[in-house]
């Protein structure tokens, strides 16, 4: 498959972003701020972008499989640390840490910019810009505290390492991460 090119692409791009925002902003409750709600679709949106994506790379068993570590990782420490200081959230609330909006926005921008848009480093900017956008969504509502939301980046970036190799009769996992 040829790598996609964002420039080409970019009109696509930004219409459906532009439609997901639409159409996740009617069902979100009316008392948050237009901040938070933009938070709340991107963490949605950026790993759908990356799940499509990876779909078309024929790339799903990785995709699935870093997807699902994101999501035990996250809810393993929010569990492990649930009553303790660090699992307190800014609004009183426990199971703050780390962030899980922020992990799976951060999981979804790591794949777009690593595999999907690898030739094009403004697209993966943008994408982690959006995540960052996410993060920075969740302080401001008093969801998470700073370091809650720093480490759900990094639980959502080091989560695209995870490997799964279905070929052949048995199971692969694996890790592996390019710096």
């Amino acid at each position: 498959m040829p790598p996609i090119h964002l420039w080409h692409r970019l009109p696509a791009c930004a219409l459906t972003l532009a439609a997901c925002l639409g159409l996740s902003t009617p069902v979100m409750a009316q008392d948050k701020t237009g901040l938070e709600r933009t938070g709340d679709a991107l963490q949605v949106i950026l790993p759908a972008m990356a799940g499509v994506c990876a779909i078309r790379q024929q790339r799903t068993a990785n995709f699935v499989a870093g997807l699902a570590t994101t999501e035990l990782v996250t809810q393993g420490l929010k569990a492990a640390t649930r009553d303790s200081r660090i699992g307190r959230r800014p609004n009183g609330h426990d199971r703050g840490f780390p962030s899980g909006h922020t992990s799976m926005a951060f999981y979804g921008a790591t794949s777009l910019a690593r595999d999907c848009w690898r030739d094009s480093p403004v697209a993966g900017a943008l994408a982690f810009g959006a995540a960052t956008l996410v993060g920075v969504s969740r302080v401001k509502a008093d969801q998470h505290t700073v370091g809650q939301v720093l480490a759900g980046a990094l639980v959502g970036y080091l989560a695209h390492g995870v490997t799964m190799d279905l070929s052949g009769d048995n199971v692969a996992i694996g890790y592996h991460m390019e710096f």
